[in-house]
């Protein structure tokens, strides 16, 4: 069982930066060079295994058809898929559980670029569709920056399997990713739509993760993952350089474990002593116990507003004057922008106008399937009438 409720979940530490100490060039596509050097994956992969992972992931990180393409690729995603997963297979013991690598297309959605979120899903869809068909155990949706594309990627994942589902978003120094997504917002979202544990990875502030794990906590309905770097990295030279000993790594799990992560691993930096140091730490220690009631909350993609008998709500149109209406609501004080649904051009007319609405949602429909179709499309988390 991969998240065991008597004991803390050792995920793999990191791929590209091992991968580069074994002579992966900078700038390299990652998936088509370990094709070339198959050794080096595998080593790699044994030695988290036999340092205490409870798990591997297939190093499919990028083996989507935008990521390929950036690469000067056109590689047959299915024949990439089931390669990698195989390699890792041989890499480790029969039955050792070893998760699907999904991350970003690098793509940036409307309005700040031309992909759709459809475009999203039918880019995530076929990598789940191969990393099923290659016999992976569970799926690593990892460093995602923004909650629309670790929604796209979950949406696309469920469509075809359900079996275990990580979604792990990237944050840096501020607590939020490069997009601007609240943690605590994603986690909310994300729960809802299917994930089985939710957290962070990628982030090199180990205080930050403490306190993006803490704020978490009170509403988790999951189990919660922290998968930082080996601390700050050293750019002094040619190349980044994480010094963070892997007994510090171990006490900063241990910590975060105390805070109620119940998934732990590595990032950026961190290597198959950082992962044996920390999985020593954690013998014995067992998950913190999931918070009996969650708190009540609805969430955009940048706010979490808890939910009380003193929550302010403001009632608006859905018309092209919505973004406005919602500026209007905020200056007044308002905490919940409150909505009706009356048809599917209110549906796409919110979709538009979403990144605008930094307020949450509380909506009622005029029709019960209008729902599903709100809720396939809007990115935070809402309560509903």
């Amino acid at each position: 069982m991969l998240f065991d409720p008597a004991r803390i979940t050792i995920l793999d530490g990191a791929t590209g930066t091992e991968l580069m100490k074994r002579g992966m060039p900078a700038g390299a596509c990652p998936e088509t060079w370990i094709l070339e050097h198959p050794d080096a994956i595998r080593e790699l992969q044994r030695a988290y295994a036999a340092a205490g992972s409870s798990c591997v992931y297939a190093p499919t990180f990028g083996a989507n058809r935008e990521r390929l393409r950036a690469h000067g690729l056109k590689t047959d995603v299915r024949a990439l898929c089931r390669e990698l997963v195989d390699i890792t297979r041989s890499a480790v013991p029969d039955g050792f559980p070893v998760g699907g690598d999904i991350s970003s297309t690098a793509l940036q959605l409307f309005p700040f670029g031309s992909a759709t979120f459809d475009d999203l899903i039918d880019i995530f869809t076929e990598q789940a569709e191969a990393l099923c068909e290659a016999g992976v155990d569970f799926f690593a949706i990892e460093t995602q920056m923004s909650l629309a594309e670790a929604r796209a990627a979950l949406i696309a994942v469920r469509s075809v399997s359900d079996k275990p589902a990580l979604v792990s978003l990237a944050c840096g120094d501020t607590g939020r990713t490069i997009m601007g997504t609240d943690i605590t917002a994603a986690l909310l979202s994300l729960q809802a739509l299917g994930a089985d544990a939710c957290g962070v990875n990628c982030c090199s502030d180990l205080d930050v993760l403490a306190r993006l794990i803490e704020n978490m906590r009170p509403y988790a309905k999951v189990p919660l993952v922290a998968k930082p770097n080996a601390g700050k990295p050293d750019m002094s030279s040619a190349s980044a350089v994480y010094r963070l000993s892997p007994e510090d790594f171990a006490a900063a799990g241990v910590r975060y474990a105390s805070l109620g992560a119940a998934c732990l691993g590595g990032c950026c930096g961190t290597t198959p002593e950082h992962i044996a140091a920390l999985a020593r730490a954690c013998e014995g220690v067992a998950p913190r116990p999931l918070p009996a009631q969650p708190k009540l909350a609805a969430a955009s993609q940048t706010r979490v507003v808890d939910i009380g008998g003193d929550t302010e709500f403001a009632d608006a149109e859905i018309n092209d004057d919505l973004a406005e209406s919602m500026a209007e609501a905020m200056a007044e004080g308002a905490d919940i922008l409150r909505l009706r649904v009356r048809d599917e051009d209110d549906i796409e007319c919110i979709d538009d106008c979403q990144y605008a609405l930094t307020l949450p949602l509380s909506v009622s429909f005029e029709a019960p399937e209008l729902r599903a179709k709100f809720e396939r499309v809007y990115h935070g988390f809402a309560l509903y009438e």
